[in-house]
């Protein structure tokens, strides 16, 4: 058994007394400081805060799933729309002294290398002008030559 002096017994009291002020003022600091926090400059709590918040991310969800929903439904749109138009002239009859550079080809295609080639064949005295649907950068039709480096120039054209 430990006996303690009078003394000792203050001395233990006045540690366990200054202990127990420091503890009591940090509590009375540290509940200042949450009053501050949670009470907000416009009598919002922390908690009113943070379900504002909470709603705003759930808006900001909402929205970012509409737009690429969105974006989705326009990528898709944008590939089936004209998107590489490219033409070239040359002279139909190079051995005959006829039609100059006047004849021409031109091709529209969307990004699937569907749509349609339109050719010009001049001549002294008219204009003739043919119109050849396009699938998958081919046509079932029979291509003149230039209408053929036409096609491939813009198919690879598509990729730079």
């Amino acid at each position: 058994m430990i006996i303690l002096t009078p003394e000792q017994i203050f001395i233990s009291f006045a540690g366990l007394t200054l202990i127990l002020l420091i503890c009591i003022t940090m509590i009375i600091f540290l509940s200042l400081r949450i009053g501050r926090l949670t009470k907000g400059k416009h009598l919002h709590s922390l908690e009113d805060i943070v379900v504002e918040l909470n709603k705003e991310v759930g808006d900001l969800q909402k929205f970012q799933d509409e737009t690429s929903a969105f974006l989705k439904k326009f990528q898709e749109h944008v590939t089936h729309n004209i998107s590489h138009v490219a033409s070239t002239n040359f002279k139909a009859f190079s051995g005959m002294d006829s039609g100059g550079n006047n004849s021409f080809a031109t091709v529209f295609l969307n990004e699937h290398g569907t749509g349609v080639l339109l050719s010009g064949i001049h001549t002294r005295d008219k204009m003739n002008v043919y119109s050849k649907t396009i699938t998958g950068w081919a046509s079932e039709r029979l291509l003149t030559d230039e209408e053929n480096d036409l096609l491939t120039k813009t198919k690879k054209s598509r990729s730079m």
